[in-house]
């Protein structure tokens, strides 16, 4: 009993500690690592790309910082799979040693079943136990028990053998449990020497950057050009279409009806550019390099590879294709009461008044030896910008 009550104790705290684990099986886990594995890939592709550009510039530091939390993600999850791995081998000689124990004591029952059946192992000592019996019931009785005692002895012997075969089985499982576990830690070993290259790379570009000051407060005046030659074209647009009250009763219906299905599609619209990622973030945020300044974003910058396509995110009409300083060319497109904002494109296969469909390509972005390939993307309620990310999946 006292042998009973501690491996259920074991078992217990086994199932605790592995609990939070299996909420998640190792597929999962697996599949979740190949995902950040496949855009580490597709990031060292850009990153590639721009260590061939003549400029160091605040998206090269970016797509280096990108890729450092990438790798970070990378990380934590092969912890997760150790982790699981750890818990698993747990679990698994915990079964081993349950199995081992059940085993023991019905090896010792058959023990004692066998020294029974050895002394009445012929059918004279037999026939002797159940004659010698006092009355007809006890006879009875005495068949029906040597009776059980055979095929309880038949079942043990099955038992055992079928406990046998288990724990052989759980033995292989753990041994190839134990040889991934060994490839996951090597694996989360090279990882952490990978990051560690980044970072140093990382504050490499770093350096190079803060040496430049001057350029850097450019690119900064460059930007703000751009933002205030969006936020004015849309201004614009929008007073031209008042201005002028083109929106007629049907076509009011359209733009009620174009607004309620942008407005369902809230965090399910495509992206504007596949294969890309996120560099600079909406809103206000501390500049990468230059401390105490201060860099606000209408929409949000994905760097992606050179010539990719744009793609319009809804149903829309094309309202504004113009040049910007520095940036290309851009292309808004209203969606209803919405509008999606497209810069820094070299070739756009749309003009004003065209209809374009979901995810119909409208252009391609701009990439030379200087600048890295960033589609910067805006959403806009009317006169106010939305983040793009929360609209995006």
């Amino acid at each position: 009993m006292k042998y009973i009550f501690k491996y259920c104790l074991f078992f217990i705290l086994c199932y605790c500690i592995t609990f939070p684990i299996k909420s998640q099986s190792l597929e999962d886990l697996n599949s979740t690592k190949r995902k950040i594995e496949n855009q580490i890939q597709q990031l060292n592709v850009l990153i590639n790309e721009n260590a061939n550009l003549k400029s160091e510039t605040i998206n090269n530091l970016n797509l280096v910082s990108q890729r450092i939390k990438l790798k970070n993600s990378l990380i934590n999850q092969l912890e997760l799979e150790i982790l699981y791995l750890n818990n698993n081998i747990l679990q698994s000689q915990s079964n081993i040693d349950s199995l081992s124990f059940l085993l023991n004591s019905r090896k010792k029952e058959l023990e004692k079943i066998l020294q029974f059946y050895q002394k009445y192992h012929n059918s004279y000592n037999i026939l002797i136990f159940i004659l010698s019996s006092n009355s007809f019931n006890q006879s009875f009785l005495r068949i029906k028990f040597y009776n059980s005692i055979i095929k309880y002895y038949s079942n043990t012997i099955k038992s055992i053998s079928t406990d046998i075969n288990k724990i052989s089985e759980i033995k292989v499982s753990l041994e190839n449990q134990k040889k991934e576990l060994y490839l996951k830690q090597l694996q989360k070993i090279d990882e952490i020497k990978t990051l560690r290259k980044d970072l140093d790379l990382y504050n490499s570009k770093l350096k190079k950057l803060k040496s430049n000051e001057k350029n850097l407060r450019k690119q900064i005046e460059i930007e703000k050009r751009r933002s205030n030659e969006i936020i004015s074209k849309i201004n614009e647009l929008i007073e031209e279409e008042t201005r002028k009250k083109i929106i007629s009763t049907n076509k009011s219906n359209e733009n009620v009806k174009l607004s309620n299905d942008f407005l369902k599609n809230y965090g399910k619209l495509p992206h504007p550019v596949a294969n890309a990622f996120v560099i600079n973030n909406f809103g206000e945020t501390n500049h990468p390099v230059l401390k105490g300044v201060k860099i606000k974003n209408n929409g949000v910058d994905f760097a992606c590879k050179t010539g990719s396509e744009i793609r319009s995110i809804f149903n829309g009409e094309v309202k504004k294709v113009f040049n910007l300083p520095m940036n290309g060319i851009a292309v808004i497109i209203r969606h209803g009461n919405y509008l999606s904002v497209y810069s820094n494109l070299t070739s756009v296969y749309v003009k004003v008044g065209d209809k374009v469909i979901t995810e119909q390509v409208i252009g391609k972005i701009v990439s030379n030896d200087n600048s890295s390939s960033i589609l910067h993307f805006e959403i806009w309620n009317e006169k106010n910008p939305e983040n793009p990310l929360m609209w995006i999946y």
